[in-house]
């Protein structure tokens, strides 16, 4: 059964499944649903798997589609256990970096993550909507509620 929330997938990682299959499979899932569904599927706040890199990749995932389509951006997106110690690029790329701190969306330069490939395949969909950031148009990302 493919995970229908974010949660559920870091949960079948966790299981054993691996990691990149099951949040590809989540994402699939969140492109395909409803406007009302989308937030449930990033709203509750999945584990930690204990791996630096992909917990910070599972907030970056959280926040980057909250702002894609307007939602609310999880508040568990903002835990400090998500951030890496020090910026993470692909091996071999130095010369590259400028154009991934340029390139990568904010939510994922945010907690230390830098790739092209952190776009979640967003660019090559069109569900419902051309997000926001590629049509230029719609109003502001909502921010997190104060705590």
């Amino acid at each position: 059964m493919r995970p229908k929330s974010l949660k559920d997938a870091v949960d079948r990682s966790i299981e054993g499944y691996g990691f990149t299959d099951a949040v590809s499979e989540f994402l699939d899932e969140f492109y395909l649903s409803s406007a009302s569904e989308r937030q449930h599927m990033i709203g509750e706040e999945p584990v930690f798997t204990g791996v630096a890199f992909q917990d910070a990749y599972v907030g970056a995932a959280g926040e980057h589609l909250a702002r894609r389509w307007e939602l609310e951006i999880p508040t568990w997106a903002d835990d400090p256990r998500r951030f890496l110690d020090e910026p993470n690029f692909p091996e071999f790329m130095e010369l590259a970096k400028p154009v991934f701190i340029r390139d990568s969306p904010i939510a994922f330069r945010r907690l230390g993550l830098n790739s092209l490939r952190a776009e979640l395949r967003v660019r090559y969909l069109n569900v419902n909507r051309a997000p926001r950031s590629l049509s230029g148009q719609g109003a502001a990302p909502k921010t997190r509620p104060k705590q």
